[in-house]
């Protein structure tokens, strides 16, 4: 049996100092009796080629070690799922803020394009650090002998829909929810961006004409309420009743609040020396309100499609089994 022997040699090679006698001792006995049982049914003592055909079933040496060896992973099965689950909704935060910050920052000044390769090189040490992070928090669980909540708490009245169409796009929410995000600083003033304008020797600021004071804390609800839902959205992303229902809610809200805005004339002011217009200066405001027009109009069309897609999820809903 030199083969076996050789064999042995070459498993305890890889297993733990402290426990690789015990286990060579229980293996060889479980070899040997293996070989016994394949010889009484060959009928003959198993040779060379027979000992190496067997233990080629068996595999390389470092595989069988590692069935004996204790556990080496920083996260087991029961707890990767759930560990890749968390990891993706993260990054994908992480990335969706970054984003974020690096529009306002091209649009308010502070950041110019010529400085994209150290956001970047900022967005990817960011990715780094949460990976790490989540990665340690569910090795601290797996070798605490901590278990996720909701293992323990789950209950099947949870499972999603049969209808597997039913789950939402992720980059479209992350997207969403950054943009909803910039809007919603802009909004209230704590982001802003360049809106003066050089006539002569007076500086004209561009502003939004009294009207939309109207409308202030509506599209702060509307946006507030857009931001908590897909925030959600970002660990829970199938679609329900409850969820479909409030996205509708608000895609109407939203369109309400559009159409009123449409009709306001002027939707932009210019603030400043009026004895300096002229008809080149009239001209362009008039330009300014039309393109501010057409662009509330282009926002308008996207939330009567999203209207139209979140009609339709609704729809399938109630015919899925």
């Amino acid at each position: 049996m030199n083969w076996v022997d050789r064999y042995l040699h070459a498993v305890a090679n890889y297993l733990p100092e402290e426990s690789r006698e015990d286990i060579k001792q229980e293996l060889k006995i479980s070899l040997y009796e293996q070989m016994e049982d394949k010889s009484e049914e060959s009928g003959r003592e198993l040779n060379e080629e027979d000992q190496k055909a067997f233990l080629k079933q068996l595999g390389h040496p470092m595989k069988v070690a590692g069935g004996y060896a204790p556990q080496q992973y920083l996260i087991g099965p029961s707890l990767f799922p759930g560990y890749k689950h968390i990891l993706k909704i993260v990054i994908s935060v992480v990335i969706a803020l970054q984003v974020a910050i690096t529009v306002v920052s091209i649009f308010t000044g502070s950041e110019t394009l010529s400085e994209m390769p150290g956001l970047l090189s900022r967005l990817f040490y960011l990715v780094i650090l949460a990976t790490g992070c989540v990665t340690g928090g569910f090795a601290i669980m797996e070798y605490s002998g901590e278990k996720l909540d909701w293992y323990e708490n789950w209950n099947p009245s949870s499972l999603p829909p049969l209808e597997p169409n039913l789950r939402m796009d992720r980059t479209d929410n992350m997207f969403n929810l950054a943009f909803e995000t910039i809007g919603l600083l802009w909004w209230n003033g704590t982001i802003g961006f360049t809106n003066s304008v050089t006539v002569g020797n007076s500086i004209w600021n561009i502003g939004l004409s009294e009207g939309w004071a109207v409308f202030y804390w509506p599209v702060n609800i509307i946006l507030i309420g857009a931001i908590i839902l897909h925030g959600y959205h970002l660990f829970f992303d199938q679609w329900n009743l409850p969820k479909i229902s409030i996205e509708i809610v608000l895609d109407v809200a939203t369109l309400v609040v559009l159409y009123f805005l449409l009709q306001l004339e002027p939707t932009i002011v210019f603030k400043g020396d009026v004895s300096t217009v002229s008809g080149g200066v009239e001209r362009m405001m008039g330009l300014l309100d039309s393109v501010l027009w057409y662009i509330l109009l282009g926002i308008t069309v996207i939330v009567m499609y999203e209207l139209y897609k979140h009609g339709h999820i609704l729809y399938r809903m109630k015919r899925a089994p």
